[in-house]
């Protein structure tokens, strides 16, 4: 099998693991992008044509509405009952929703967009803990059940972006820090954290300590990720023979693995 990923960097970013991941990647392309794309792609087939009898599967085509894309999905799923046409979610950890209710499909329910801002949607089960999201004619999200509501959360208003916010902090305190800047460090720090001591957090098997939001590893010092005593001790606790957090001291605490 011959498989051709492509992708855009002028594109508008929607997906926070970048753009290879977007859906409808044919459709984002600037116009003269597509048919050079287009070009390329007639350019490779022929010449797979010409070794042996090939069977092309294409990106889904532009201008389909959400639920089209979902039948398109359905149509092409090994996974669908015979009766329904479509996955059925048996397991109840592939529908149980984030506030710990049975998402139901085609249910009105309500997510953390990418912005932070609280959604609503109409919810399509997609596979394993995956549900599609549709919202209006052309919005789609593929979402996991750790990402939806079925009850509408409370004061939908205020943004949820905790941790945006942290990591943004926590790299202008690396940032005042490197450019001596105590100051503003001490103030950062306490609107962080208060007065509470913060640890690190090293890996062993990755000889560095993590970033903020346990997203990633650095072997710098300044730019790691700070943690409080309890954050540091339950992720240690995990996997004690992994990790190994390091107080505001400098000195390495090991900690058992939780009961």
């Amino acid at each position: 099998m011959v498989e051709i990923d492509y992708w855009a960097e002028t594109w508008p970013l929607d997906n926070c693991n970048g753009r290879r991941h977007d859906f409808r990647k044919l459709a984002r392309m600037d116009y003269l992008d597509r048919l050079r794309f287009r070009l390329e792609v007639s350019r490779i087939t022929s010449w797979l044509q010409s070794i042996a009898p090939i069977t092309i599967k294409e990106d889904e085509p532009a201008g389909l509405t959400a639920l089209e894309r979902i039948q398109r999905s359905y149509a092409e799923s090994w996974h669908n009952d015979k009766d329904l046409g479509r996955p059925v979610s048996k397991h109840a950890y592939n529908h149980t929703s984030r506030d710990g209710q049975k998402i139901e499909h085609g249910a009105t329910v309500w997510f953390v967009g990418r912005d932070g801002r609280i959604g609503r949607g109409t919810a399509y089960y997609n596979i394993n803990s995956m549900w599609w999201v549709v919202c209006g004619k052309y919005g789609l999200s593929n979402l996991s059940t750790g990402e939806i509501f079925c009850q509408q959360p409370s004061d939908v208003r205020t943004k949820r972006n905790e941790r945006q916010r942290r990591a943004r902090l926590e790299g202008e305190l690396a940032s005042a820090v490197r450019r001596m800047d105590f100051r503003r460090a001490e103030t950062l720090k306490n609107i962080l954290f208060g007065s509470a001591p913060t640890f690190l957090i090293w890996a062993k098997d990755h000889g560095a300590y993590y970033r903020a939001n346990y997203s990633g590893y650095t072997t710098d010092t300044i730019a790691a990720g700070r943690y409080t005593r309890a954050e540091a001790e339950a992720e240690v606790r995990r996997v004690p023979h992994e990790l190994e957090a390091i107080g505001p001291d400098g000195e390495r605490i090991k900690f058992a693995r939780a009961a």
